[in-house]
């Protein structure tokens, strides 16, 4: 999108290039100055059900917000895989999550399976190999016992590709629960952030007299029990990736 409203704004008129080398357009814009997107007016295709155009307002923040999430997913998907099998060395892994990384998935009634797994189960049901309701559900049982390998391995995949790396090695694997541990601190000065403007609401504080009864009635930010579930929850998570950042 980011790419195309690039060309668009350079070349009215002239047809776009390929996809691919709109993505690298793209990707380029996203990765540099803030001001290389100044004028760019960036459409969103297919967001509604809408004639009307969708604007992304602020592409290179929510692009940079989305990569946050993909690396803070993949590395704490990784930090779990690795605290239940803590024999298995960066190596092992490596080895035991190589190829391609699943792009596709389906929910099944809200158990996520990979979507080559999905057209063979329906495939098994159409052809009679699985021909009961009991046969159905011991498939869907065995893809859930077998789903934190699936994640794993696509968590693996989405860490690689963040990184820039593969494989993912010792000094690479530490710079990302580094990266990971910045994101998380982020998430919870956000939240923070976020909770605190509801003691800051005109329409919220209108109805007290002064800040004084408001706190006594809501309590203050800093006694917010959600908050300090947060805080408690971001301190363990960090003393965690770092006890695993250095391990091999």
């Amino acid at each position: 999108w980011t790419g195309l409203a690039d060309h668009n704004h350079a070349a009215a008129g002239a047809p776009p290039p390929e996809p691919e080398a709109l993505r690298r357009r793209g990707h380029a814009l996203l990765t540099g100055q803030p001001e290389a997107l100044s004028g760019l007016e960036v459409r969103g295709a297919d967001l509604e059900n809408s004639p009307r155009p969708a604007i992304i307002l602020k592409p290179q923040p929510a692009w940079q917000a989305y990569r946050q999430m993909l690396g803070h997913y993949a590395v704490t998907t990784l930090l779990a895989w690795r605290i239940g099998h803590e024999e298995a060395s960066l190596e092992d892994l490596s080895a035991a999550f190589a190829g391609e990384r699943c792009r596709r998935w389906e929910s099944l009634g809200g158990q996520l399976v990979p979507g080559d797994e999905a057209d063979a189960l329906r495939a098994d049901i159409r052809t009679g190999r699985l021909g009961s309701w009991d046969a159905v559900h011991a498939r869907l049982d065995a893809l859930a016992e077998r789903y934190p390998l699936d994640r794993a391995r696509h968590a693996w995949a989405v860490l690689a590709e963040w990184l820039g790396v593969e494989p993912i090695d010792p000094p690479a694997w530490a710079e990302a629960i580094d990266q990971a541990i910045a994101i998380q601190r982020h998430r919870a000065e956000q939240i923070a952030r976020t909770r605190a403007k509801d003691f800051e609401n005109p329409f919220r504080t209108m109805v007290y007299r002064n800040q004084a009864e408001m706190h006594a009635v809501l309590g203050s930010p800093a006694d917010d029990p959600f908050l300090q579930q947060v805080a408690r929850e971001t301190d363990a998570w960090i003393a965690q990736a770092r006890t695993w950042r250095d391990r091999p």
